[in-house]
C-alpha cells in the first residue's frame, strides 16, 4: 500500500469502530420500530398479525394524536423561550457589579447542578396543594401539578429552569467570542498599520 492510499484510509480506521457501535444503537432500534409498526404485536411486543399500513391509519385519525402534537407545540415553545430568556437574564446580571453577586452566582449554577429528579421533587413540594409554598403566597389550594390547566404549564416552567444553564453557558461563550473578535481585529489593525 503506497503513503497516500494509507493517510487517506488511516483517519477513517480510526473512528470507524465508534461508527459501527452508533450506527447499530441507531439504525438497527429505527428499523426494528418500523418493521413491528407494521404488525398487531403481542403483551411481549413480538408481531403477532401483519396489518400493513392499519396502525398508521389509526393513529392520523385519532383526536388523540393531533391534541398531543398541539401540546407537544406548547411545551416545546415554553421550554425554548423560557430557558432561552432565563440564560439571557442570568449572563446579562452576572456580567454586572451589584451587591450579593455571590450568591447570586451561585444560584445561577443551580440548574446545571441538580439532577432532574431532584429538581422535580423540589417543584413537587413548592406546588404542592396545601403546604407549597406558591399556593401560601397566592392564598390558594390550586392542585398544579394535576390540574389540566396548570400541568402542562408548570412542567415546561421546571424543564426551562433546568435547561436555562446551558443557554446562560452558550451566551457567555458568544459574548467571549465577539469580545476575542474584536481584540483580533485591533491586532489585525495593528500589524497592518505597521
Amino acid at each position: 500500500m503506497n503513503k497516500t492510499k494509507r493517510f487517506k484510509i488511516e483517519p477513517y480506521s480510526f473512528i470507524m469502530p465508534s461508527l459501527i457501535i452508533f450506527s447499530l444503537f441507531l439504525f438497527y432500534p429505527f428499523f426494528k420500530t418500523l418493521y413491528l409498526s407494521l404488525y398487531k404485536t403481542d403483551k411481549m411486543g413480538q408481531p403477532k398479525l401483519f396489518v400493513g399500513f392499519e396502525n398508521y391509519t389509526d393513529l392520523f385519525s385519532s383526536p388523540s394524536f393531533y391534541n398531543s402534537l398541539v401540546v407537544t407545540f406548547v411545551f416545546v415553545t415554553i421550554v425554548v423561550l423560557g430557558s432561552m430568556a432565563i440564560g439571557l437574564l442570568t449572563a446579562v446580571l452576572c456580567n454586572k457589579s451589584f451587591p450579593g453577586i455571590r450568591a447570586f452566582s451561585t444560584a445561577y449554577a443551580l440548574p446545571m447542578a441538580i439532577a432532574s429528579s431532584s429538581a422535580a421533587m423540589i417543584f413537587k413540594i413548592i406546588l404542592h396543594p396545601s403546604v407549597g409554598i406558591v399556593n401560601k403566597v397566592l392564598n390558594s389550594n390550586i392542585n398544579w401539578l394535576t390540574d389540566p390547566k396548570y400541568a402542562l404549564i408548570c412542567v415546561a416552567v421546571l424543564t426551562a429552569w433546568l435547561n436555562s444553564g446551558i443557554n446562560f453557558y452558550h451566551y457567555i461563550i458568544v459574548k467571549i467570542l465577539i469580545y476575542f473578535g474584536k481584540k483580533i481585529k485591533a491586532y489585525d489593525a495593528f500589524i497592518t498599520r505597521s
